[in-house]
């Protein structure tokens, strides 16, 4: 029998994609993004979210993403 989880279902690589490429191009939008993105809400880019949060809680430059297009309204405004 396969496993499921809820959170299995909901995955939208692209749409993690262009949330990650909008923290990684404007780091100041991690702090605000950061009470509001739950432990493990990146399931397909898990690690590259990883590697971008911690080099910018670090201080450290983070790695460049090429390729990925950046959302422009990561933070809709029903969140704020």
């Amino acid at each position: 029998m396969r496993s499921f989880t809820l959170q299995d279902e909901f995955v939208d690589a692209a749409t993690e994609r262009a949330v990650i490429a909008a923290v990684a191009q404007n780091p100041d939008l991690f702090w605000r993004l950061h009470g509001l993105i739950p432990e493990g809400a990146f399931r397909e880019c898990a690690e590259t979210w990883q590697r971008i949060t911690d080099a910018i809680r670090s201080g450290h430059q983070h790695p460049t993403l090429e390729g990925w297009t950046a959302a422009s309204d990561p933070i809709p405004s029903t969140f704020l």
